[in-house]
Parts: structure tokens; sequence; C-alpha cells
């Protein structure tokens, strides 16, 4: 959906959040109307439970490199 919004509004941007992973980001991150994407991956539950930011952190910088 996102790809077909694209062609008749160019200057839209999106930040799709639901049902986004690590592994299908990089598809959303190569539409040229997806500047950011989110998901629960970069704070997993037992993470934050835990209170292990550099473990989120670490997901943090991995998120930031799916750009390249």
């Amino acid at each position: 959906m996102l790809k077909a919004l694209a062609g008749p509004f160019p200057d839209l941007a999106f930040c799709p959040t639901g049902g986004i992973t690590v592994e299908t980001a990089p598809q959303f991150l190569a539409l040229p109307n997806v500047r950011v994407c989110g998901g629960s991956w970069l704070t997993p539950e037992a993470a934050v439970a835990a209170g292990d930011w550099p473990r989120i952190v670490q997901l943090a910088r991995e998120a930031q490199a799916l750009r390249g």
C-alpha cells in the first residue's frame, strides 16, 4: 500500500510501525516515501523488564544501520 501511495502523493512520508520486524524493516525503508520504521523488536519486553539498556541501545544501533 505504501508503495502505491508514493505515486499520487509524492510529498507524503510515512513511519510504519505495526508488524514491522528487523527482517522486514529494510523492505519498508527501501520505499521512497518511508523515512523511518518502528517496531517492538527495538524494546523487547524482557529487556525492558530487566533494565537491560545496553541491549536496547545495541538494537537501536542495529536498526539505525538498516538503511545503509
